[in-house]
C-alpha cells in the first residue's frame, strides 16, 4: 500500500478557506449580541493573513511573507489570550501581547536569512504564547463555566505540542523545508496543526459563549421568578389562550391551587360578560397592538365570588411559541369607592334620590325623547309645609326622618321612566313623562298624577325621635305645595330644562301664596290635592 501523500498547497488552502469562513461566522455572531467573540473574529482574520502571506512566499517580499506574516501569527495569540482574559473577567498584562509580537518582528528581521534561526525564534515565542494560553485556562477554570474551556485547553495543549515537535525537529538536524508550501514532514504537520487548533479554538469559543449566556439565563430565569413569587400582583403567560405559569398572588386571588390553573383556559375565569373583550385585548396584544393597554374585567374566583380585575401585559415569547404576560391587580374595592363617590356626586346623601345635577340631566334626555316621539312630560316642584315648625318643635333628626319617608313614598309610587330628586331642604322636583300629545290633556294627566302622589304623601308619618337621652314617639301629618309645568308643548324656550325648572317652581309658589296645601298646574288656578279633577285621563302607573 503506497503512504498517504499530501498536497501541501491544498491542505494550506483549505486552512485559509476555514479559518476566514470561521472568522466571518463569529464576527456575524459577535453583531448579534455576543460582543466578546469580536476579539476572537479579529485574531482570525489576522492568523487569516498570516498564512496567506506565508503561502505567497516567494511571489511577495520577504518583508510580508517572513516578517509580517509570522508577526500576525503571533499577534493572533496574543489576541486569544486578550479573549481569554476578558472572558474570565482577569487583568490584562500588556507584556502578554507586546513583548512576544515586538520579538517575533524584530527577531525575524535580524534573522531574515536565517530559516533555521527563525524557525527556533518562532517555536520558541509560539511555544511561550501556547503555554501562557493553557496555564490561563487552567486558572481560569473555576470562573468559566461549562465544557468550552477544556477544548481551549485541548487546542493550547496541541500548539505546545506542535511547537515542541517543530523544537525537536531542528535541534535533531532533520532539513526543513524550503518553504511553508513545500511538501515535507514539516510544512504537513503545521498545516495540520493549524487546521485542527483553529478548529479547536473557535468550537472551544463558542462553546464557552453559549454556555455562559445558557447559564445567564437560567439565572435571569430563577431571578425573575423570585420577582414573580414576591410580586402581590398576579401575574401569569398565556400561550393560545391557556395558562402556562401563574405566581402564588394569582393563586391566592383566584383561590385555585396552581396545578388546577396551569393548562386552563383563562377565559373559563372571565365573567361570561367580559369575555369577548378579554378576548379581543388579548388577541390585540399577541399582534402588538394592545402592549401597555389597561383594562379592567371581572374575573370568577373560587374563594371570593366575582372580583373586579385590572389586566395589563405585553407579548412575549414563551418556549418559543407567540404568548403574552399579563398583570392581575384587584381593583374591587377601587371600583366600590368610586361608584360610592358617583353615587355622592349624582344622588342626595339623606334620601338617596337624584341630587339637581342629576334630575336636570334625566330630563334633558327626556325632553330630547319628547322631540321625536311628539310627547309631553311634567316637571313637578314639591314643598312641605310647615317643615320648619317640625324641625323647631323636635330637631333635626325628627326632620331627616320625615324627608327620608316622603322620598320613600315617592319612589314607591312613582314609574320607573320617571323620576323623584330632592334639592334641597324640604324641595322635592318630579318628572312624569309619556302625557299626551295635546297641551291641556297633558296638563290634566299631571294633575292627576300629582294628586295622587300626594295623596300618599298625606298619611300619617310616626317615628320614634331621641332627646336628652330619651326616646319620644313623633305623630306628624305632611301638607305639601306642588307647581306642575308640562311641555315641551310651549314655544319660545319654555322646552328647556331650566325654563320647565323654574316655571314649576313659580306654579309651586302660586300654590303656597293660595294658602299651602295645593297644587298649581303651570297657567291654572291653585287647587286641593283632594279635590277631583274633571274628567281625567291617566297615564299609566
Amino acid at each position: 500500500m503506497s503512504p498517504m501523500v499530501f498536497h501541501v498547497p491544498t491542505l494550506f488552502a483549505m486552512v485559509m478557506a476555514a479559518t476566514m469562513v470561521l472568522a466571518l461566522s463569529l464576527a456575524v455572531i459577535a453583531r448579534r449580541g455576543h460582543r466578546e467573540l469580536t476579539i476572537w473574529a479579529w485574531a482570525l482574520a489576522l492568523q487569516l493573513m498570516a498564512h496567506a502571506l506565508l503561502a505567497l512566499r516567494g511571489q511577495v517580499s520577504d518583508l510580508l511573507s517572513i516578517i509580517v506574516a509570522n508577526t500576525l501569527a503571533s499577534l493572533a495569540l496574543a489576541l486569544y489570550a486578550v479573549g481569554i482574559h476578558r472572558f474570565s473577567r482577569r487583568p490584562m498584562p500588556r507584556l502578554v501581547v507586546l513583548l512576544p509580537v515586538t520579538v517575533t518582528a524584530i527577531g525575524f528581521s535580524l534573522m531574515l536569512d536565517d530559516y533555521a534561526g527563525r524557525l527556533i525564534l518562532g517555536g520558541i515565542v509560539m511555544l511561550g504564547q501556547s503555554l501562557y494560553l493553557f496555564v490561563l485556562l487552567w486558572i481560569s477554570r473555576r470562573r468559566i463555566a461549562g465544557r468550552g474551556k477544556y477544548l481551549l485547553m485541548a487546542a493550547a495543549a496541541f500548539y505546545t505540542l506542535v511547537m515542541v515537535w517543530r523544537l525537536g525537529v531542528v535541534a535533531a538536524g532533520l532539513p526543513p523545508s524550503a518553504g511553508l508550501t513545500d511538501p515535507g514532514p514539516l510544512s504537513i504537520v503545521t498545516g495540520l496543526a493549524a487546521l485542527a487548533g483553529t478548529l479547536l479554538l473557535t468550537v472551544g469559543v463558542l462553546a464557552m459563549v453559549f454556555e455562559r449566556a445558557e447559564r445567564r439565563a437560567i439565572a435571569n430565569e430563577q431571578r425573575y421568578r423570585k420577582l414573580i413569587d414576591a410580586a402581590v400582583e398576579g401575574i401569569f403567560v398565556a400561550e393560545n389562550g391557556r395558562l402556562r405559569m401563574v405566581n402564588p398572588a394569582m393563586c391566592r386571588m383566584m383561590g385555585v391551587p396552581e396545578v388546577e390553573l396551569l393548562g386552563q383556559p383563562f377565559l373559563e375565569f372571565v365573567h361570561p360578560e367580559d369575555r369577548d373583550r378579554v378576548a379581543e385585548n388579548g388577541r390585540k396584544r399577541l399582534e402588538g397592538k394592545a402592549d401597555g393597554v389597561t383594562y379592567d374585567a371581572r374575573l370568577l374566583t373560587r374563594s371570593n365570588g366575582v372580583r373586579w380585575l385590572r389586566i395589563s401585559g405585553v407579548a412575549i415569547e414563551w418556549q418559543g411559541l407567540p404568548g403574552t404576560l399579563c398583570f392581575l391587580a384587584d381593583v374591587t374595592e377601587q371600583r366600590a369607592a368610586a361608584d360610592r363617590i358617583r353615587e355622592f356626586a349624582f344622588h342626595d346623601a339623606l334620601t338617596g334620590l337624584p341630587n339637581r345635577r342629576l334630575f336636570r340631566d334625566r330630563l334633558q334626555q327626556a325632553l330630547a325623547a319628547c322631540a321625536r316621539s311628539g310627547q309631553n312630560l311634567a316637571v313637578v316642584f314639591i314643598d312641605l309645609d310647615h317643615f320648619k315648625a317640625l324641625n323647631d318643635l323636635h330637631g333635626h333628626a325628627a326632620g331627616d326622618q320625615l324627608l327620608g319617608e316622603v322620598a320613600r313614598r315617592l319612589a314607591q309610587r312613582l314609574r320607573e321612566s320617571d323620576t323623584a330628586a330632592r334639592f334641597g331642604g324640604d324641595e322635592f322636583v318630579l318628572l312624569i313623562t309619556n302625557l299626551s300629545p295635546e297641551a291641556d290633556e297633558a296638563c290634566r294627566q299631571g294633575r292627576k298624577v300629582v294628586g295622587e302622589l300626594l295623596a300618599s304623601l298625606a298619611g300619617p308619618y310616626v317615628f320614634d325621635v331621641v332627646s336628652d337621652d330619651r326616646t319620644v314617639r313623633v305623630s306628624h301629618r305632611c301638607e305639601v305645595s306642588a307647581g306642575i309645568a308640562t311641555g315641551p308643548h310651549v314655544a319660545g324656550g319654555a322646552g328647556e330644562p331650566d325654563a320647565l325648572i323654574a316655571r314649576a317652581d313659580a306654579a309651586m309658589y302660586r300654590a303656597k301664596q293660595a294658602g299651602r296645601n295645593r297644587m298649581v298646574c303651570d297657567g291654572d288656578e291653585a287647587i286641593s290635592p283632594t279635590q277631583p279633577d274633571p274628567d281625567p285621563v291617566l297615564p299609566a302607573v
